[in-house]
């Protein structure tokens, strides 16, 4: 579980706040000059997750299996991405 035991009345408002979208590969799903609005979970697949350099490859800190949160902690200080993710 993602998130430990959820009543189903926390379940559904959490589901009011959901939006899915699906990426293709080597797509960006965010990066660290964007405002994080939202927290990022992968439900499905691999993400990259380092610092994506101008004209170089990125510099992988870690790749991310799904399901797993992407970045979680940015959403809540109302800051920047701390870090690229890439799927």
């Amino acid at each position: 579980m993602l998130l430990g035991p959820l009543s189903m009345a926390d379940g559904q408002l959490l589901d009011g706040y959901a939006s899915e979208r699906q990426v293709a590969e080597r797509e960006p799903i965010f990066r660290r000059d964007e405002e994080a609005g939202s927290l990022v979970i992968l439900l499905d697949g691999h993400v990259v997750v380092g610092h994506a350099l101008d004209d170089q490859p990125m510099k992988a800190e870690r790749v991310v299996h799904g399901p797993a949160w992407l970045d979680l902690s940015s959403a809540w200080s109302h800051g920047h991405f701390a870090c690229d993710a890439v799927a």
